[in-house]
């Protein structure tokens, strides 16, 4: 184990990226999309496929992803492990 990291931290465990623009701030936590907006408001969405993950990624965050399967292991692992943990809101 190294020094210092926690290996149940979420920055090990987990999926995150951010990117800012112009108008709004991009930021991705596993599978959840969030585009924060200048003028306050914000706006969510669930990645439900490693297709949409990759496309998050490569298009809205502009990273260069490589192709092969330890990648397409990885984004499977995320989207799998985010459905099972899916939060039904309380209505009480």
């Amino acid at each position: 184990m190294t020094p210092g990291i926690n290996p149940s931290s979420h920055f090990v465990t987990g999926l995150i990226a951010a990117r800012p623009d112009r108008e709004c701030r991009y930021a991705l936590r596993d599978n959840e999309l969030a585009i924060h907006y200048v003028n306050g408001g914000t706006e969510r969405r669930l990645l439900t496929s490693t297709g949409e993950l990759r496309a998050a990624l490569e298009e809205t965050f502009r990273v260069t992803l490589p192709s092969g399967p330890e990648l397409q292991a990885a984004l499977e692992r995320v989207i799998t492990r985010c459905a099972a943990t899916v939060r039904v809101p309380n209505d009480g």
